[in-house]
């Protein structure tokens, strides 16, 4: 179930994305802004499997970003569920290597995320959770479509939050064309 774009394949995590996924979780500069922080590479392989598994279970999770030019990972970008405010979301997570920034693909990963996400799997609505001082995260949230945000807490940090609902990705469509 590879999406595509221009540029970027977005598909399953494989054993064989561990050393670069890894070595982009361990990245202070990549991190920064995570609440879980920089990772170990032990905590990097729990995470590819989770992906896996929510993947297998859920038909979502987050996806391995690879650049189709050089078939190298450039991060990862997907939906996942996560508990938030005591309800289940459907929640919009990416990050990419520095050496792909200010270049548009997390901007590309998130718009065909969101397709298939919406289009496809009928979800009804995404969620995305920034820290307000990440200006780059909220400029690419911008560009998909998410607008207005509610000041909430998120593992103590005090955060964002974006909603996007079914409809109004619909409607985004309509005015597009």
């Amino acid at each position: 179930m590879p999406l595509t774009t221009e540029r970027l394949q977005l598909r399953g995590f494989v054993g064989a994305d561990l050393a670069e996924l890894a070595a982009l979780l361990a990245d202070p500069q990549v991190m920064r802004y995570s609440v879980r922080g920089v990772m170990s590479r032990s905590a990097s392989a729990e995470f590819l499997e989770h992906c896996r598994v929510s993947l297998a279970e859920e038909g979502f999770a987050p996806l391995a970003v690879i650049e189709q030019r050089s078939a190298r990972l450039v991060g990862f970008c997907g939906l996942c569920k996560e508990r938030f405010e005591e309800a289940e979301e459907v929640m919009l997570g990416y990050r990419l290597s520095p050496a792909f920034w200010n270049q548009g693909m997390a901007s590309e990963a998130v718009k065909v995320v969101l397709a298939h996400g919406f289009g496809t799997l009928a979800v009804s609505s995404v969620v995305a959770v920034v820290e307000p001082q990440n200006q780059a995260s909220i400029q690419v949230l911008h560009k998909a479509g998410f607008q207005d945000y509610l000041h909430a807490r998120y593992f103590g940090m005090g955060v964002r939050l974006y909603r996007m609902t079914r409809e109004r990705w619909q409607a985004l469509l309509i005015t597009a064309c």
